[in-house]
């Protein structure tokens, strides 16, 4: 090898070496929206895509429809797939809501009254306690809309964590609930944050929704993405 080409490829591993090691005081948190249990090819792809590059992935699920009927497809295919990753910590089911219904003109449970708020949190909780024999900690609500009766109501039901949007006016946290805002809506967006932020501490979380896929995204530039991210030593997580 020549003088050249070995100082080249010495370069080379110091710049990957420097770039897998800028990110490691921060955690990725993905987490995906609006997901239901039912039979869905796009929902299905994009589980297996976390599985591949073995990166975790939080669902945000919505457990009943606008008639207040579970929504549970009878032989769920992927259950038992997303009961293994609870069970390995690659996945974490969150609620998304009850039934991501407008019940006031702040979403679901913005300005709702509390006992609304409890009801509908604390069956959409135990449904999804019970198909996946585990305790749901994480909220997410629907339209980022939730107040202050919001957290008093997720305590009350066992609940730890809200992941909404930083937005005026709203209560972040309380003694007993920890507050995970987004940080980024678009996919591509997570590599340039990462790289500008790489000298720095905290958490990164990408929020995305099915009908991000097919607009400005495909499932071929998530694949791609992960097998980028993947590069950097950075400590990819749920929110438990």
């Amino acid at each position: 090898m020549s003088k050249i080409y070995k100082f080249i490829y010495l370069l080379l591993i110091v710049c990957l070496a420097s770039g897998s090691l800028a990110a490691k005081d921060i955690s990725v948190v993905f987490r995906y929206d609006d997901f239901t249990l039912t039979k869905d090819t796009l929902n299905e792809k994009i589980v297996q895509l976390f599985q591949k590059h073995n990166i975790p992935l939080v669902l945000g699920v919505i457990p009943y429809d606008s008639s207040e009927n579970i929504i549970f497809q009878k032989n769920y295919a992927l259950q038992p797939v997303l009961r293994y990753g609870v069970q390995n910590q690659k996945i974490e089911i969150a609620l998304h809501g009850f039934n991501h219904a407008k019940v006031s003109s702040n979403g679901e449970f913005g300005n709702v009254p509390p006992e609304e708020q409890f009801r509908r949190i604390n069956l959409g909780k135990h449904f999804l306690d019970t198909v996946f024999q585990q305790e749901t900690l994480t909220f997410i609500p629907p339209w980022n809309a939730f107040d202050e009766n919001t957290l008093k109501v997720m305590a009350k039901s066992g609940m730890k964590i809200i992941s909404s949007s930083l937005t005026i006016d709203q209560p972040f946290s309380n003694k007993e609930i920890s507050y995970f805002p987004h940080t980024i809506d678009k996919p591509a967006l997570l590599i340039p944050t990462l790289e500008q932020n790489k000298n720095r501490t905290g958490v990164i979380l990408l929020m995305f929704h099915p009908y991000d896929i097919g607009k400005n995204f495909t499932l071929q530039d998530l694949d791609n993405l992960l097998s980028e991210v993947s590069k950097y030593n950075v400590n990819f997580t749920t929110f438990k």
